[in-house]
């Protein structure tokens, strides 16, 4: 049974296609890290307590996706799980140790009134069960990350930093299968804890009368539209990100010359153009037909400037806008 309507499945999948076919690396690439920036502003203190230590937690969570980037290799484990969650709060962590041990006490979501499973023994039952439901699952990469993380969130396995952990987890399963990461802006927090209710109120009944796996295999319509609203945020990205490739500027440079090496260095000077100003772009070099193709915010008399010095009377070009 899908975990996310199935249709909107089918528009991520498509939407994803299609920006695979006309992606820019350099564009898409700082695109997604504009948006892990905002995941790290926004997410890092989403929870009201974390507000007074802001520079603090923005840090722990920058350190802990980075750590991830590094250690996650598309197979989630609970070491995994741990060891971020001992970046994200590394206050938690005992002595000698780098990952955090599953809390001891209570935990209690106030706004929704819910109590997490309330000890050790049964939280880890909890994310074993979550990992067994994933082996029995044909999980889409959009599927698997919102899965994981709404998981995480519902069981709150440590004393602190859930939703942080969760949030990284989730981003990192996005990332590594090439989608945008996601995050809950401040102004988004009352859909995002009326959905929450109801996705644990959902998971809760589902399992009331059922076998242990069936709240997690077979998701009811509340939990599908909690996961809906960050699947939602994927495409969203998707068709963004999309749009804004479209409304980059396009030049196609024709060059005649008997000078082969001219063309190269036409390009390494036009990619150098960009990288000193950090700009998004990516040019393209045909040597056969001795034609560069150019996308980014340049401009045409920049780029016949920089073409005319390379040349030194030794080429002929002309640059057309696409």
């Amino acid at each position: 049974m899908p975990i996310i309507n199935p249709e909107l499945l089918i528009k991520i999948d498509s939407a994803k296609q299609k920006l695979d076919e006309e992606k820019l690396d350099t564009f898409v690439d700082d695109l997604f890290r504009n948006m892990q920036r905002q995941v790290i502003k926004f997410t890092s203190t989403q929870d009201g307590d974390n507000a007074r230590r802001r520079d603090e937690v923005i840090e722990t969570f920058r350190n802990a996706w980075e750590y991830g980037k590094i250690n996650y290799k598309g197979d989630f484990n609970l070491v995994l799980l741990s060891d971020i969650a001992g970046k994200v709060e590394p206050n938690l962590c005992h002595p000698g140790e780098r990952h955090v041990r599953y809390r001891s006490s209570s935990a209690t979501l106030n706004e929704l009134g819910y109590v997490a499973p309330i000890d050790r023994n049964r939280i880890h039952t909890h994310l074993e069960r979550t990992l067994e439901a994933m082996k029995t699952m044909t999980l889409y990469p959009v599927e698997e990350a919102i899965y994981l993380y709404s998981q995480i969130v519902r069981i709150q396995p440590f004393d602190n930093g859930n939703k942080r952990t969760g949030n990284i987890i989730m981003n990192l399963t996005l990332n590594q299968e090439g989608f945008p990461t996601v995050f809950v802006r401040p102004e988004e927090r009352s859909v995002y804890i009326s959905l929450l209710g109801n996705a644990l109120t959902g998971f809760q009944e589902g399992g009331a009368n059922g076998e242990p796996l069936t709240p997690y295999t077979k998701p009811d319509y509340r939990q599908v539209a909690f996961n809906d609203h960050f699947a939602n945020k994927v495409l969203t990205s998707l068709l963004c990100s999309r749009n804004n490739l479209k409304s980059l500027p396009r030049y196609r440079i024709s060059m005649q010359t008997k000078y082969q090496g001219l063309t190269y260095s036409a390009k390494n000077a036009l990619s150098g153009w960009f990288s000193k100003r950090e700009q998004v772009n990516q040019v393209q070099l045909k040597p056969r037909q001795k034609e560069i193709t150019i996308t980014g915010q340049i401009p045409y008399e920049t780029i016949n400037h920089i073409m005319k010095d390379i040349s030194n009377g030794k080429m002929k070009y002309r640059i057309e806008t696409l």
